[in-house]
């Protein structure tokens, strides 16, 4: 019975010791971050609320590894975002009719000679060729004003610390084509007010390259 209760009391000791480390952790990162808040404050780089950043910024920030973009062309900053490209991956859903509490097949589309013909009445799973990853600032992804004038609407949400290529909901009102590594997207870097936690949700991992379908039926379990 004694050895019994040294080795609860050992396996009791571990997991606070793990416990304590990844609050240590998460206090340095946090230091580590207003540290950077602070120097950007004097750099004259951030306001005392919210913004977004400059493209001149936008590629400080990947300089500094605060931003990560992987594959990085600075050719594609913008005055206040920087150009995403078209991935390989493509995929439809293969049912008429969805349903959120349910887990649905889906399709995967094939290109021909680079280029894919995009119809009305139908959802696109696509995603960028990049991946992007930053614990610093809020990613938005819009789509580009010049593919939205050929009304090709494009949806991609994501909170800081997601470490991934980005799932784009692509829809269509006219017939149209698009071609594997066009610019398809555009993203936008939102300062943080106040602390919180990063990202921890289901696409992670697998689920957080290429073209990823919903997970909306787990939240409705």
């Amino acid at each position: 019975m004694k050895i019994g209760i040294e080795e609860q009391d050992l396996a009791r000791l571990l997991q606070e010791n793990v416990a304590l480390s990844e609050q240590v952790t998460e206090l340095q990162r946090r230091g580590t971050e207003l540290i950077d808040e602070v120097r950007d404050l004097r750099a004259g780089r951030l306001g005392s609320g919210g913004g977004i950043l400059t493209g001149s910024e936008i590629a400080e920030q990947v300089r500094r590894g605060r931003i990560e973009i992987d594959p990085f062309d600075p050719k594609m900053i913008n005055p206040a975002s920087v150009d995403l490209t078209l991935g390989e991956e493509v995929q439809v859903f293969a049912e008429p009719f969805l349903d959120v509490r349910k887990s649905h097949k889906t399709q995967v589309k094939e290109w021909h000679e680079g280029k894919m013909f995009l119809r009305p009445g139908f959802g696109y799973l696509m995603h960028t060729r990049e991946r992007i990853k930053t614990d610093h600032y809020v990613p938005v992804v819009d789509g580009k004003s010049s593919n939205g004038r050929l009304f090709i609407q494009i949806h991609s949400t994501a909170d800081p610390g997601y470490d991934g290529q980005y799932t784009l909901e692509v829809t269509v009102t006219h017939p149209v084509v698009v071609y594997f590594g066009m610019r398809i997207a555009q993203m936008r870097f939102h300062t943080k007010v106040g602390s919180g936690p990063l990202y921890k949700g289901k696409y992670r991992g697998e689920k957080a390259r290429g073209a990823v379908p919903s997970a909306a039926h787990k939240e409705e379990q």
